[in-house]
């Protein structure tokens, strides 16, 4: 199959080609790109907002790193092209007895042989230089489908940096209301002479503290907006993006992920180095046999006016093979491709299954806060409010059922963050899409 680039058509094997297809648009993002592209929303002045689909449709467009490679296509194709040329018939013309001493100082006695020599590659030398070429492309192939995953997992890391730092800019803008509420009855009670002032000055410091916060959260969520656009090479023009991450999604199965291990672009990319680094021992093997050189002209006797054929042949004679360490280092790149290739598989299999049981004990926690943790908060700042309007407890105890509350609202934000991340490198190692569509419908605030 043919992958058209904007200045390159590129071949790949069957194997990258199932890679490239299935992870192309959908890799790494909630839905696959095609589809979501549809309703991505532009960064303009009509529109303040993105969704994940415009950012990864940008980064593929206008990534530098992107960018580049169908250049390096284009430079590999043509080292196919060199590969495939072979020696170049060669002319030789030798003039001999003239422009000498004595007799010889002229032409009279000139014997001129015109001479064609022709190189002959022993050892199929040209297909395997040829094939070498065409698994450097192969592996330039992997090496890209690799580096543009990188790169989209990337510009939804940052994304995800976005909506995490919407999320905590809500949750601080709520906390300051609620301190702001408070605030208002402790100065209601301190002028009813219910508390001294201290409690007032206590509340007005904590409120003062989240207001602070929101001032450096904005300056956070600013850069985190630049660095999420600069991944497609260009200035935030956005001030939102969309995206609500609250509901998470089912945990993939660990069998099927496991099981597909030998199919992910990683290990693809260590196969495609194995195939180059057998052909290019081929190659050594080849440019270990001697090539023949065949010669074939005439020959012109100046004196007598006569005219001979000329032909030969010449080949070295090896004593020891020449390209001996050449040989060498080929078998061991081999040895060491075939050895990364055994490791890598086993790395990967381990890498996805620590992945996996991180993600579960991240979902019970998740689980554990939504449902255990939130209620018993709301129920303990409910109580410590009732009890601090009749005088049971003081400022400190409100205060610190306040912060449990919002504690826990945040580590709510933080680890479903974590969850998502944690899928979105299974998806970068993978190259398969397990996160579903992001609700835009919210930035997940709680």
């Amino acid at each position: 199959m043919w992958i058209k680039n904007p200045s390159v058509c590129i071949k790949i094997t069957d194997a990258i080609k199932h890679r490239f297809i299935s992870g192309l648009l959908c890799l790494l993002i909630a839905a696959p790109l095609s589809a979501q592209a549809q309703n991505a929303a532009p960064a303009t002045s009509e529109t303040s907002s993105i969704n994940l689909a415009w950012a990864i449709k940008q980064t593929l467009l206008k990534n530098p790193t992107l960018s580049e490679y169908p250049y390096h296509f284009r430079a590999r194709e043509a080292d196919v092209i060199q590969a495939d040329i072979g020696p170049q018939l060669l002319l030789d013309v030798v003039v001999d007895n003239s422009l000498g001493t004595g007799e010889k100082r002229r032409l009279d006695d000139a014997e001129t042989t015109i001479l064609f020599s022709q190189q002959i590659e022993l050892g199929d030398k040209r297909q395997r230089r040829v094939s070498l070429a065409r698994a450097s492309v192969n592996r330039l192939q992997a090496d890209y489908e690799i580096v543009r995953l990188d790169t989209l997992a990337e510009t939804t890391r940052r994304y995800y940096e976005v909506l995490r730092l919407q999320a905590l800019q809500t949750w601080n803008s709520r906390r300051i209301s609620k301190e702001r509420d408070a605030l208002d009855i402790i100065e209601r009670r301190a002028k009813a002479g219910a508390v001294g002032q201290a409690d007032v000055s206590k509340m007005r410091l904590q409120l003062e503290r989240s207001i602070a916060r929101q001032t450096v959260q904005t300056g956070e969520l600013s850069n985190a907006r630049l660095a999420l656009s600069s991944m497609w090479n260009a200035q935030s023009e956005f001030d939102t993006v969309l995206g609500d991450l609250t509901t998470l999604p089912a945990l993939p199965d660990a069998e099927q992920i496991t099981a597909s291990v030998n199919e992910t672009p990683e290990f693809i990319r260590l196969r495609m180095q194995q195939q180059e680094a057998l052909a290019n021992l081929n190659l050594q093997t080849a440019n270990s046999d001697p090539n023949v050189t065949i010669k074939a002209g005439v020959q012109h006797f100046q004196a007598t006016n006569d005219v001979g054929l000329a032909f030969g042949f010449s080949m070295p004679l090896q004593v020891e093979n020449p390209n001996r360490g050449r040989l060498a280092v080929a078998r061991a790149e081999l040895d060491l491709a075939m050895a990364r290739e055994g490791f890598g598989l086993e790395q990967l299999r381990l890498s996805l299954l620590k992945l996996l049981d991180t993600l579960d004990y991240q979902a019970q926690h998740a689980d554990n806060l939504q449902r255990k943790l939130l209620p018993v908060a709301n129920t303990l700042l409910s109580d410590v409010q009732r009890g601090y309007e009749r005088g049971r407890y003081g400022v400190l105890q409100l205060v610190d059922a306040q912060n449990e509350l919002f504690n826990v609202k945040r580590e709510m934000i933080e680890t479903q963050i974590l969850i998502y991340s944690y899928l979105l490198e299974m998806e970068r190692i993978t190259g398969d899409s397990m996160i579903p569509p992001l609700n835009t419908a919210g930035t997940g605030a709680q």
